[in-house]
């Protein structure tokens, strides 16, 4: 919210810009920001950091499907609908992994 505001030392007035128009003048875009995100994940079952992004599908440069692979241990992760999925294999449906990899490998 804008607005007037003490500093944290309490002598000073500033005026707080609200975020939406900090992140609008931003010189980052989506795209960096979220592969800054990405970049900051590792392998939920061995921590191995980084993990390896194949892209898929891209909307306006934003990653909408995917998988991000772990080099380690072999594992995949993937991104639907902009989301990584991070789960350990004892929370992963089998059968819809294999829908969403067969998808893309027809493709």
């Amino acid at each position: 919210m804008a607005g007037w505001s003490l500093d944290r030392s309490g002598r000073n007035l500033r005026f707080l810009t609200p975020l939406s128009k900090r992140l609008k003048a931003s010189k980052f875009s989506e795209k960096r920001v979220q592969r800054k995100l990405l970049d900051i994940l590792a392998c939920p079952i061995d921590k191995n950091y980084p993990l390896e992004l194949m892209e898929f599908k891209l909307k306006d440069e934003i990653i909408v499907d995917g998988v991000l692979l772990c080099g380690k241990c072999k594992r995949f992760y993937p991104i639907i609908d902009e989301i990584p999925v991070m789960l350990p294999d004892s929370l992963r449906n089998r059968k819809e992994d294999l829908e969403f990899l067969s998808r893309w490998i027809r493709e």
